[in-house]
C-alpha cells in the first residue's frame, strides 16, 4: 500500500525549475479533457515525462560543454 504522506512529501520536494507544468498547458489540458480527469492525469504525467527527458538532454548537454 502506498504512504500517501511520504508521497506527497516527496513530490514537494521536487525542483522543475522551468521544465514545470505550466498554467497554460494545464488549461489545454482540462479543455481537451472536460470530463475526463484520469485522462487528463495521464497526459499531464506523459507531458511531465517528455519535460523530464528534455531537463536530463541540457544537463548532459551542459556537463559535456564543461568538460
Amino acid at each position: 500500500m502506498i504512504n500517501t504522506e511520504k508521497m506527497f512529501e516527496q513530490i514537494e520536494k521536487i525542483d522543475t525549475e522551468r521544465y514545470k507544468l505550466q498554467y497554460d498547458e494545464l488549461i489545454a489540458l482540462h479543455e481537451r479533457y472536460p470530463d475526463e480527469p484520469f485522462t487528463m492525469a495521464l497526459d499531464a504525467y506523459r507531458l511531465g515525462f517528455i519535460k523530464g527527458q528534455r531537463a536530463l538532454k541540457a544537463e548532459l548537454k551542459k556537463k559535456a560543454s564543461v568538460c
